[in-house]
């Protein structure tokens, strides 16, 4: 369907750009012009390409007030990044975008980078930005006490996956009679082993979950002087990597 719309659109621009004598006897010259209308019709045919039409459905993105202090609400960086989003099930690259982590959304430039946009949240299956890779998920009857429906980054995927939900919540404060603004950051990580989803904020809990391995995994912290309290993203990755291997 595709490359018949494609064919039918080049035969439309090509009869635009050439006289309506093309279907008549051509001549040497006729065949140039011809040559050159073609070449000129796909060009704006890519041109067209270039703007898909399906990624610019959203709403228009409000900034923040400036009253924030010492931090962002965004992901790592407010500066619009080139990353890459699946977007109603189609696969959109390059594209100049940042994360929200107050709002949970995803924004993008406008077509002409006049405004920004809030892509709906539901249509974003999965995006990646500064080497990082998320995606929604959706909380069912099974995991609606664990996880929330929302973006994660994937840390780590294996026979089991191991997932980080970053927040960004907005707190108001007052001193001296001066009214602003400031960041509280948290971070929550899951495990999902067979579909079944668990919290792995502390290190008991995480020895607890992978239990059968537990003397095993000790000695591996111990061995590779891994501090689960100070470093506990990168501890999580490494051990969650070392279980399944000896599974």
């Amino acid at each position: 369907m595709r490359l018949r719309v494609t064919i039918n659109l080049l035969l439309v621009l090509v009869t635009l750009n050439f006289p309506s004598n093309i279907f008549g006897q051509l001549s040497a010259n006729d065949s140039i012009m011809l040559q050159a209308s073609f070449k000129n019709a796909l060009s704006v045919y890519h041109h067209s390409l270039d703007k898909p039409s399906g990624l610019f459905n959203g709403s228009q993105y409000i900034p923040y007030a400036t009253t924030i202090r010492d931090d962002h609400p965004y992901f790592l960086s407010g500066t619009m990044t080139m990353g890459d989003i699946v977007y109603d099930s189609v696969l959109f690259e390059d594209v100049s975008m940042f994360y929200d982590l107050v709002r949970e959304q995803v924004v993008i430039d406008d077509p002409y980078k006049i405004y920004k946009i809030s892509l709906i949240n539901e249509k974003v299956s999965a995006f990646s930005l500064l080497n990082h890779n998320f995606i929604r998920l959706e909380a069912d009857s099974i995991n609606k006490g664990v996880i929330r429906t929302g973006f994660y980054e994937v840390l780590y995927k294996g026979n089991i996956t191991l997932y980080e939900k970053e927040i960004k919540k907005i707190q108001e404060v007052i001193n001296n009679q001066e009214l602003y603004r400031i960041i509280i950051p948290q971070n929550n990580f899951y495990l999902d082993i067979g579909g079944k989803f668990y919290q792995v904020n502390r290190k008991k809990s995480l020895l607890k979950i992978l239990g059968k391995r537990r003397k095993e995994i000790q000695q591996y912290l111990r061995k590779n002087k891994l501090n689960y309290q100070k470093d506990k993203e990168n501890t999580l990755v490494k051990v969650v990597t070392y279980y399944d291997s000896l599974k």
